[in-house]
C-alpha cells in the first residue's frame, strides 16, 4: 500500500508540476480563492491503469500520441486539426481505417492516402459558414454503430465542442485523444473553473483518462 500511495503522490505532483511549468503564473496563484478545489480537480485527473498497453501513434513530438492498444475493429478516425502533420492519421489509414480529416487552415493534408477524406472546414459546436460539428461528421461519413476514434487538436475550440456534445455522441467513440489549450482557465475565476470541471465530469461518464502529458512540440 505504501508503494501504491507513493506512486499516486508522484503522479499528482507530476501533473501539478506540468501545470505550473506551462500554465500557472504568479499573479494567478496569488488571486486564487479556493486552491483546494483546484487541487481536487487535478487529483481526479490522474490516469488510471488498464490491462491494455499504451502505444505511440504518430510523430515523436507534436502530432504523436500514446493511446490504448485497443484498435481491433475500429472503422473510422475523425481527426479535426490537421495542419501539416498527418502521421497519426496515416497510421490508421494503413490499417484500412477510413480517416476523416478536418481543417480549413490548409488546402490538403501533407500526405495523401486512399483512406483519407479531407474536409476543408473548421470544427465547432455548430454548423455555419466555414464550420461543421461532430454530429455532422458522424452522420455524413460513418455508418451504423461502428466504433470511431477521435483525435482533436483545434487550438482552443475543443472547449466549445465538448461543452455542447451529447453523451450519446461521446459514446460513439471508443478512444479519444484531445489536446487541451489554455488550461490556465481553471485559475482565472470561478466561472471558468466550473466550466472546465463540468466538461471533464461529462467526459468521465463515458471515458477514463489513461495518459496525460504536456505538449512536447519543442522537445
Amino acid at each position: 500500500m505504501i508503494l501504491i500511495k507513493k506512486i499516486i503522490i508522484k503522479i499528482k505532483r507530476k501533473i501539478i508540476s506540468i501545470l505550473k511549468r506551462n500554465f500557472v503564473f504568479t499573479e494567478n496563484l496569488t488571486s486564487l480563492q479556493n486552491i483546494e478545489k483546484i487541487k481536487k480537480f487535478i487529483h481526479n485527473m490522474q490516469p488510471v491503469s488498464t490491462e491494455l498497453n499504451l502505444i505511440r501513434v504518430g510523430s515523436d513530438n507534436d502530432g504523436g500520441y500514446l493511446i490504448p492498444n485497443d484498435l481491433q475493429g475500429l472503422k473510422y478516425l475523425i481527426s479535426p486539426g490537421v495542419s501539416n502533420n498527418s502521421s497519426f492519421e496515416l497510421f490508421f489509414a494503413q490499417k484500412n481505417v477510413k480517416c476523416i480529416l478536418v481543417d480549413a487552415s490548409v488546402d490538403k493534408p501533407n500526405i495523401e492516402h486512399k483512406n483519407f477524406v479531407f474536409i476543408k472546414k473548421f470544427l465547432s459546436n455548430e454548423i455555419k459558414d466555414n464550420f461543421v460539428n461532430i454530429d455532422y461528421l458522424i452522420s455524413e461519413f460513418t455508418s451504423g454503430n461502428d466504433d470511431i476514434i477521435l483525435q482533436m487538436d483545434i487550438e482552443g475550440w475543443e472547449w466549445d465542442v465538448l461543452k455542447d456534445i451529447s453523451l450519446e455522441t461521446l459514446s460513439r467513440f471508443r478512444i479519444m485523444t484531445i489536446e487541451f489549450h489554455r488550461f490556465i482557465r481553471i485559475f482565472k475565476d470561478e466561472k471558468e473553473f466550473s466550466s472546465v470541471v463540468d466538461i471533464f465530469k461529462k467526459l468521465s461518464k463515458v471515458f477514463y483518462i489513461v495518459h496525460i502529458h504536456n505538449n512536447n512540440y519543442y522537445l
